[in-house]
């Protein structure tokens, strides 16, 4: 369903209101905006200031769950921490089990903010994890997920949920949140699946031999100065599009992290330099890509 952006904030503003009733008429307009990217959903949800927002919290808190997931995906989007608690119960609450694929969308948007101290206000989010029941209906979103939460569990359970099978859009999926995590415990055997996907590349590769192979690359750019040469070689392996989306994502990553670590930004912005000039000197153009920190400019 396509809004405008004054008919969401008009109708958000007029049935949004502190009240409990009047939060209660919200979600026929905030649930119209759920199948939006956050970016769009954010910019209907701003313009609404605080009053709009308190009128979310009301409805995260609510015993109602399509009010809950309406609460959870407005202030999502909009970056606004009170809901990390609310989105930990409902990860928890089996009759929003369906969906909690979206949820762990949604909080990956707010989960992948710059701010240092982020990851530890989603300590309750990794912990609601520890139901493999969870893991199943989250599926690739919930590895996602936990591929922005700066946190060391965040990390040490994607290293676990490597060495299980996996099928081969999960396994990507894992190998993209690990190069956000930029996790060196595991390049040996990331390195060991581009190989694998390089062996069984004959002439152009299949889009499933691309998938795997730009997120390795990914991984490699992404980790430190050690694997860029590696990262640069599995890079040429790939279509120029995938590339530049490729080296995007891993330009974007180096961002965000020097941000969210403090201690590291004095390597990780000197190996961001050193990877943009690389991709510079191969004539691989590169775009952030939208989400809550990015980068516009070149070191």
């Amino acid at each position: 369903m396509i809004w405008s952006r004054s008919v969401a904030a008009i109708g958000l503003v007029a049935s949004l209101s502190t009240s409990s009733a009047g939060a209660r008429q919200g979600p026929a307009e905030v649930c119209g905006l759920l199948d939006r990217a956050p970016g769009d959903l954010a910019r209907q949800v701003e313009p609404l200031g605080e009053r709009g927002r308190t009128a979310l919290l009301t409805l995260a808190e609510s015993s109602n769950p399509n009010e809950t997931l309406c609460g959870i995906a407005g202030l999502s989007a909009v970056g606004d921490r009170r809901v990390i608690p609310h989105i930990a119960a409902a990860l928890r609450n089996v009759s929003l089990r369906d969906e909690a694929y979206r949820i762990a969308r949604w909080a990956s948007y707010l989960a992948g903010g710059p701010d240092p101290d982020l990851g530890a206000a989603f300590t309750d989010v990794v912990g609601a994890f520890d139901d493999r029941a969870l893991w199943t209906a989250a599926g690739i979103d919930g590895l996602y997920l936990l591929g922005e939460i700066d946190h060391a569990e965040a990390r040490s359970r994607l290293v676990a949920e490597l060495e299980r099978p996996q099928a081969d859009p999960a396994l990507d999926a894992l190998v993209h949140a690990l190069a956000r995590q930029g996790e060196p415990r595991v390049r040996a055997r990331i390195d060991t699946l581009g190989v694998e996907a390089l062996r069984a590349k004959s002439g152009n590769a299949t889009p499933e031999q691309a998938s795997r192979l730009g997120e390795v690359a990914f991984y490699q750019l992404a980790l430190d100065s050690e694997a860029l040469a590696d990262g640069l070689s599995t890079l040429g392996t790939i279509a120029a599009r995938d590339q530049q989306a490729t080296a995007a994502w891993a330009v974007h990553t180096l961002c965000a992290r020097a941000l969210r670590r403090p201690d590291q930004r004095p390597a990780v912005d000197q190996h961001r330099a050193s990877l943009v000039a690389a991709l510079d000197q191969r004539g691989v153009a590169w775009q952030a890509p939208k989400g809550p920190v990015g980068c516009t400019s070149k070191p």
